[in-house]
This record gives C-alpha cells, sequence and structure tokens, in this order.
C-alpha cells in the first residue's frame, strides 16, 4: 500500500473551491464584486482539468502494482473502489435534487407557486441516466446533468471503465524519456480538439477532456517515478511554487488554457516528489488535508446549495442587496457549502465508502 500524498490531498480542497467560486460569482447581485481576482474566479472552471491530470496521477500511483499482472479480480476490485469512492456522495446529493423538484412540484400544485418542476433536464428519464453515471456520455445517454458539477464524475466513471487500456500507455512509458514524448503527443493531441482558447463544456466535451488529462495525469506519475530519486525536496518546493504562480498568472492574464495545462501538470508533479520544505509543510498541515478529503463531498454539495440559495435571495431578500450584506451573505453562504460538503463526508461519502469495500472487496480475495 502506496503512503497517501498528503499535500496533494489538501490541492484537491483547493480546486474545488475555485470551482464553487467560478459558479457562485454572479449569485450576489450587481455589488458583489471581484475586483483583481475577476480573470482567475471567471475562469475556475479549468479546476476540474486539475482534478483530472490528479485523477490519472492518483489512480496510477495507488494500483500500478496492483496492475502489473491484470486480471478479472483486479479489475473488478478496482471498480469496487472507485464505485464506493464516488457513488454514495453522488447518489446522495441527487436524493436532494429530486426531493428539491418534489417538493416544488408539490407547491405548484397546490400552492399556486410560479415554477417548472421536473423540467428540461431535470426530466425522470435524464434522472435515470444520472443515477447511472452515463449522462455525459453524449449520443443516446444525452448531456443532462441533474446535478451539474456532476457531469464530470460520469466522463471521469468513463476513465475508470477504460483504465485497463490506459495500462498500455504504463507500459509504454516505463522510462522519463517515452514518457515526456508520450506526454507532448497527447498535448498537441488534446490541443486540436481545443479548437477554441478555453477548455469549458461550451468547447471541448467532457469526454474528450478526462480522457486526454487522465491519461497525462498516468504519464506525470511516470514520469515522477523517474525524478523522485533525481530532484531535492528544496528543489521541488521551488518549481511547485513557480507552477503555481504561473498558473495564477496564466488565468489572470488571459493565457489560453491549453498553455495552462502544464503548470497544472507540474504542480502535480512537484507536489507529489517534495518531502519537506515550507510548501509542504503548509499543504500537509491536519485540516487542510481533512478539507482536501472533504472536497469531493464539497464539490458535489455546491450545486444544491446554490438553487437553495437563489431561491431564498430571490423570494426573501430581494434581488438587490448592499455592499456589506452582499459580502456578508458571500461569506455565510461559502462557509455554508464548506460546512454541508464536510458534513456529507462525514455522515455519508465516508461510512458509505467502508461498508462497500467491507461488504464487496471480500468477495474478490
Amino acid at each position: 500500500m502506496r503512503r497517501q500524498i498528503h499535500a496533494l490531498t489538501s490541492l484537491r480542497f483547493f480546486a474545488a473551491f475555485s470551482v464553487v467560486l467560478f459558479h457562485f460569482r454572479e449569485s450576489f447581485g450587481q455589488n458583489f464584486n471581484l475586483g483583481f481576482t475577476e480573470n482567475f474566479i471567471s475562469r475556475g472552471y479549468i479546476w476540474v482539468d486539475f482534478f483530472f491530470i490528479l485523477s490519472g496521477f492518483i489512480i496510477a500511483y495507488v494500483y500500478q502494482e496492483q496492475f502489473s499482472r491484470p486480471s478479472i479480480q483486479t479489475y473488478s476490485r478496482f471498480l469496487i473502489n472507485r464505485i464506493s469512492r464516488i457513488y454514495p456522495a453522488h447518489v446522495f446529493v441527487l436524493g436532494l435534487f429530486l426531493t428539491w423538484e418534489s417538493l416544488t412540484y408539490m407547491l405548484v400544485q397546490f400552492y399556486g407557486f410560479s415554477a417548472l418542476p421536473f423540467d428540461g433536464c431535470l426530466s425522470p428519464a435524464t434522472f435515470a441516466t444520472n443515477m447511472l453515471m452515463v449522462h455525459d456520455w453524449g449520443g443516446w445517454f444525452g448531456n443532462c446533468s441533474w446535478n451539474y458539477p456532476a457531469w464530470s464524475i460520469s466522463s471521469e466513471w468513463l476513465a475508470y471503465l477504460l483504465f485497463p487500456i490506459t495500462l498500455l500507455v504504463l507500459k509504454f512509458s516505463k522510462k522519463a524519456v517515452p514518457a515526456l514524448l508520450a506526454s507532448i503527443t497527447l498535448y498537441i493531441l488534446f490541443l486540436t480538439f481545443a479548437l477554441e482558447d478555453d477548455l469549458s463544456l461550451k468547447s471541448v466535451s467532457g469526454i474528450i477532456r478526462v480522457l486526454m488529462e487522465f491519461s497525462l495525469g498516468v504519464l506525470v506519475f511516470r514520469i515522477h517515478l523517474r525524478l523522485i530519486h533525481l530532484i531535492s525536496s528544496q528543489v521541488c518546493n521551488f518549481m511547485c511554487l513557480a507552477a503555481m504562480v504561473g498558473a495564477v498568472l496564466g488565468l489572470h492574464f488571459g493565457f489560453s488554457d491549453g498553455l495552462i495545462l502544464p503548470f497544472l501538470g507540474g504542480i502535480v508533479l512537484f507536489t507529489a516528489i517534495m518531502k519537506d520544505g515550507v510548501m509542504h509543510r503548509m499543504l500537509s498541515a491536519r485540516w487542510l488535508v481533512f478539507l482536501g478529503e472533504a472536497s469531493y463531498s464539497i464539490y458535489l454539495i455546491h450545486a444544491f446549495d446554490q438553487r437553495v440559495w437563489n431561491s431564498i435571495a430571490v423570494r426573501i431578500f430581494g434581488e438587490t442587496f448592499s455592499i456589506g450584506m452582499t459580502y456578508f451573505y458571500f461569506f455565510t453562504v461559502m462557509v455554508g457549502i464548506i460546512g454541508s460538503g464536510v458534513l456529507v463526508y462525514i455522515f455519508v461519502e465516508k461510512p458509505s465508502r467502508r461498508w462497500i469495500q467491507k461488504q464487496w472487496i471480500k468477495s474478490y480475495e
């Protein structure tokens, strides 16, 4: 069993919270001014791409040895582990959306509320595809999410199913040079699909994003294996900080998203290698690691929190807030999102994962 890389776990929280800010940037009225952070926050969708790269790295990091001799049992255990990780919180939040739509339907029927429950993407048919996590696969399955951040969960589920194919990349990239060449090839191939400057869903499908970036994450892992004994933690601290600054400045000054991806890969690579130093100590703080562990639930729950907030804001507080109340509501809602995500992690995600693994994985041992 490989050690957990706590610093990488902490980064998950920052990435998830950046996506939250991106989705909430227009939820607090005209008085909400993002200031110098506007360019960074308005492109917060790119941190989903960071998740995909990180996911490919972590999957390769954890399962490389287990897949050294692939088998049906190994693959089954892998999928059960992945299901136990992503499915319980996904289903729980879907249940919240279903409950909300059902209550809205009753309010419309009995109290004359002006709303359209179970309309558009929120139909019974799309609920079924969301439950199966195939709702972002396109074609017959469509592209409708009840919980809009969960499009990435659907795409990543496909990447998990195709992981044996990704193993071919692992075998090809046993050395650093082939891994680097494969990374560059995949990167160029990825950019050919991104015909516009941004990697948002308006320009590039989720399937393309996750498959390419998941593979890039696997290749970052192969490069990490070769560099881990060649460079010091001090150098990694500096390179990690440089990659973070490069990503932030690139977003601020409007670099195309394709040019941001190498910085994201660098953050993953150098954070994984460093074992001490200032950056390592900061990112390994227990409270930050805990928030990183809860980041998946924070990411999933924030769209439901947004639905609730938007309803409250319009019906109770009105559409215009004073400057003071705007920022009070902003900080209150952000704390509420983190708190609700932590609760889902503690009471749904974590115990459900343990139960599924206890009940099912032993069947393959």
